[in-house]
């Protein structure tokens, strides 16, 4: 399968890959109201290949949804699997989805991906989950908060 390209490209981006062209493919739509988003995508490598394929993600991908306004946190999370492989998933927190689509374009739910994925990827999800954040526990300190909060039922904090 070849990649394909969206009009926006950014440089040094290939494009996304997905099973359809159709704009917003598999996801329900959703106003752009400010509620948070959880945006989660999930691949593999070959184990040996953890510490490279971190640092060529703080490249690309992950400083790419730092730099997006309306991205709150985003993380890179391992897990060893059996034969030599570990599952690798991506985690960003946004403020909306309307946020995500300045990262990932019109389709937010088809999986981004750059010149070298093929090198490290040995299988790869092409579409991306996004959850909804009910409620997230900001963690302490100015330059920590996301302005997430938890839900209040008008009590006052015991």
């Amino acid at each position: 399968m070849s990649p394909a390209t969206r009009p926006d490209d950014v440089p040094g981006r290939v494009g996304r890959l997905g099973p359809s062209a159709r704009p917003g493919a598999g996801e329900r739509h959703h106003p752009a109201s400010g509620v948070p988003v959880l945006r989660s995508w999930r691949g593999w490598i070959r184990t040996e290949d953890r510490d490279s394929y971190r640092a060529y993600l703080e490249r690309t991908g992950l400083r790419e949804y730092r730099e997006t306004p309306g991205n709150l946190a985003a993380a890179l999370l391992y897990r060893d699997l059996d034969g030599g492989r570990t599952e690798v998933r991506t985690i960003s927190l946004w403020s909306s989805r309307a946020d995500i689509t300045a990262f990932a374009g019109e389709d937010i739910g088809a999986a981004v991906f750059y010149p070298e994925d093929d090198r490290y990827l040995v299988q790869r999800e092409t579409r991306v989950a996004h959850l909804d954040v009910a409620w997230a526990e900001p963690a302490a300190g100015p330059e920590a908060s996301s302005g997430l909060a938890r839900p209040t039922d008008g009590r006052p904090d015991a």
